[in-house]
């Protein structure tokens, strides 16, 4: 067991079906009352830019990923709505949800945890 879990975009690169998996995971492996800190982009922000510009420069990066290297592919979006989801379907309490500004664009700052048994 693991007294703290953190992910700074990493989990934009699994599926919509690895997500969850993952998540129930780290849940596993965590202490109770213990934290997973998680940080990744506001999908919702990253379309909102693309439509602005609509070309395949740093715009559509924030959508799909750099994609210079294998793995570099974002595989899922998320909203705040739906990340909620996700770390609540695997069990966590969430602690705080934050807006913060991360690799040039609004992200998602969520501090969760595994309630005690």
């Amino acid at each position: 067991s693991v007294d703290e879990v953190y992910s700074s975009h990493a989990i934009e690169h699994l599926s919509k079906y690895e997500v969850p998996g993952a998540l129930s995971e780290i849940f596993r492996v965590l202490k109770p009352e213990c934290v997973f800190t998680i940080e990744v982009p506001d999908f919702v922000y990253c379309i909102r830019e693309w439509l602005k510009v609509r070309n395949i420069g740093f715009e559509m990066d924030r959508l799909f990923g750099l994609q210079t290297e294998p793995g570099q592919e974002h595989k899922i979006g998320f909203t705040r709505e739906s990340l909620e989801k996700f770390l609540k379907d695997a069990g966590f309490l969430i602690d705080s949800f934050e807006y913060v500004w991360s690799h040039s664009q609004d992200c998602f700052l969520v501090r969760a945890r595994k309630p005690d048994a």
